[in-house]
C-alpha cells in the first residue's frame, strides 16, 4: 500500500454533500478509490484498475464487490488526518453505497460524465 498522502484525487465518482468515493492516482499510474464509511469513521483507500472501474461503471459489480477484488490485502483507513492500516475484510460491510450498483444511485450523485470517460 502506498501513502494515502502521495495519492492525487482524480475527481469524484460519487457526491453527496461530501465525497462518497472518491478516484485517485498514484504518480507511478496505479489507481485508488476512496469510499467514506457508514459508521463515520472516516475513509477507506485501495487500489483498482481501469477494467474493474468499467464493470462498476456498467453495473457489473458493486461498489462492495469492487473493493473486494483491489490486490491490497490490508486497506488503509483516514479518519482525522490519522492513517491506520486495516485487514480489508474487516471493512467491507462499512462501505458506503456497497451494495448498490452504479446504475441503481441517483443521477444526482453519480459523476456520470467521469463514467463515460471508462
Amino acid at each position: 500500500m502506498v501513502e494515502i498522502n502521495q495519492l492525487k484525487k482524480v475527481d469524484s465518482i460519487l457526491n453527496s454533500e461530501g465525497t462518497i468515493l472518491g478516484l485517485f492516482e498514484h504518480k507511478t499510474g496505479i489507481l485508488f478509490l476512496s469510499s467514506y464509511l457508514k459508521d463515520g469513521s472516516g475513509e477507506v483507500y485501495y487500489s483498482t484498475n481501469k477494467e474493474t472501474l468499467k464493470k462498476y461503471f456498467n453495473s457489473e459489480m458493486t461498489l462492495k464487490q469492487v473493493y473486494l477484488e483491489s490486490d491490497d490485502f490490508l486497506a488503509s483507513r483516514k479518519f482525522r488526518g490519522e492513517t491506520a492500516s486495516f485487514i480489508k475484510e474487516d471493512l467491507t460491510d462499512l462501505i458506503q453505497c456497497g451494495d448498490s450498483l452504479f446504475s441503481e444511485l441517483s443521477s444526482d450523485m453519480r459523476n456520470d460524465k467521469l463514467a463515460s470517460e471508462f
